[in-house]
């Protein structure tokens, strides 16, 4: 019976020596796997912080030159709106110059909805169908102004201007 009591003994001090040895060690590996993904979560929001940094420019972009573009429709309605007396070609030759501008900066914008749509990661299928139907938009609202410049080049030809959109150009 001593016999028994002594493996015993030995097998209670062998386990918690064991115990006193890997629970320390299992706490050390939790510790290091617990550093490494904290450590990857920040990466992660480091890149999330900055992509939506990008995001935000690229909409403040997009906001002023749409507000561009809506101050040149209203001075293209304004002209429009004016009454057209027998001298056709004073009205004729800013509103050509003005669907010129706008004609151009509508192309400026599409690029960067499209470089936009590249740069982003996926975005869910539903702001695709925005994108999508926001470059619809812009598409027919370009070949809107190009009807009016063909209407307009047929009252009194277009004479060369220098077009002011390069400074838009980001």
């Amino acid at each position: 019976m001593l016999l028994l009591f002594v493996e015993l003994g030995l097998a209670i001090s062998v386990l918690s020596i064991m115990l006193f040895w890997f629970v320390p060690h299992l706490v050390r590996q939790e510790a290091a796997r617990t550093a490494h993904e904290t450590a990857q979560i920040r990466e992660f929001i480091v890149d999330l912080v900055q992509e939506q940094q990008v995001v935000t420019l690229r909409q403040a972009q997009l906001v002023a030159h749409i507000a561009h573009l809506q101050e040149q429709l209203e001075q293209i309605a304004a002209v429009k709106n004016q009454p057209l007396e027998a001298n056709c070609e004073q009205f004729a030759s800013p509103a050509f110059t003005l669907l010129q501008d706008f004609d151009a900066q509508l192309e400026i914008l599409q690029a960067q909805i499209r470089h936009y749509g590249e740069f982003s990661c996926r975005p869910p299928a539903q702001e695709n169908d925005s994108w999508a139907t926001l470059l619809h938009l812009l598409a027919l609202m370009q070949s809107q102004a190009r009807k009016l410049m063909a209407e307009l080049a047929e009252i009194a030809p277009p004479t060369p201007v220098s077009l002011p959109h390069e400074r838009y150009r980001h």
